[in-house]
């Protein structure tokens, strides 16, 4: 059973959205959020920089938020992850 809900999973996809359309948008998300979306983005240059190296930012994500990215991963994986499913 997943630990956070639909609307979490079509939120930061939104927020993937927003990043993709102007990296710049990264600014502007909490550092677990950004987190979770440059991962998704596979931009790890837009990581906040406490948490540069991957595993510090899984490691900020915590259990629900690194299930939550990895749905969201495969859910799009070869997509646009930026569209909800």
């Amino acid at each position: 059973m997943t630990s956070y809900r639909d609307e979490d999973v079509a939120h930061l996809a939104r927020m993937v959205g927003l990043a993709r359309s102007d990296p710049d948008n990264i600014q502007l998300l909490s550092p677990r959020d950004a987190c979770a979306v440059a991962l998704l983005l596979n931009r790890l240059d837009l990581l906040p920089e406490a948490q540069r190296h991957p595993l510090a930012a899984l490691e900020l994500l915590g259990p629900a938020g690194r299930e939550m990215v990895l749905d969201l991963y495969h859910r799009h994986a070869g997509t646009d992850a930026s569209q909800d499913a």
